[in-house]
């Protein structure tokens, strides 16, 4: 399968279903598919980020060596879909104490930017709620932010905020 042009054609479930078949739990084939992704120029970098996050869901555990590199590349890149399908992916980690800060600020950064595509902030949200289980502190700069939101936002916003506004109000 060439990758690269694989991730030039239009995205649709087609392609996804593709990409994680063949991908299966190969961590080699991941790798392949995250090096696309860090190299290729946009919009190839965001259709193979989108891939790994489908295939990172399918096959738990294939971004973990990834990370940290994947942290770092979200300070680079400006696509909003390679952020979406990154943040996405970042969701269903446990990020690693030295990331957290950097991650947690960016996070922060987008969900108070107006212009921030919903499923941006959305993952923004679940990420700064996840890192807040570790510093309950958070808490109520999160609640703060999310609540300040909520009528600038969508409905689709303010249905997810709704749900962590309620986790993390519980556990204060």
């Amino acid at each position: 399968m060439d990758l690269i042009e694989i991730f030039r054609s239009p995205p649709g479930k087609a392609l996804k279903n593709r990409v994680v078949s063949e991908t299966g739990s190969s961590q080699e084939k991941f790798d392949q598919i995250y090096t696309i992704m860090v190299h290729e120029p946009e919009p190839v970098s965001w259709k193979a980020a989108w891939a790994l996050d489908y295939c990172d869901e399918n096959s738990p555990g294939l971004a973990a060596s990834h990370l940290h590199e994947i942290i770092k590349l979200l300070r680079i890149k400006e696509s909003d879909g390679f952020r979406r399908s990154c943040l996405r992916m970042l969701s269903r980690y446990k990020i690693p104490e030295k990331d957290q800060g950097i991650l947690a600020d960016l996070c922060f950064g987008w969900l108070a930017i107006e212009s921030t595509p919903v499923a941006v902030k959305v993952h923004c949200m679940q990420i700064l709620a996840n890192i807040a289980v570790e510093y309950p502190e958070l808490k109520s700069e999160i609640i703060m932010i999310i609540e300040d939101q909520m009528d600038l936002n969508s409905a689709g916003f303010r249905s997810r905020g709704k749900q962590i506004l309620k986790s993390l109000k519980k556990k204060i």
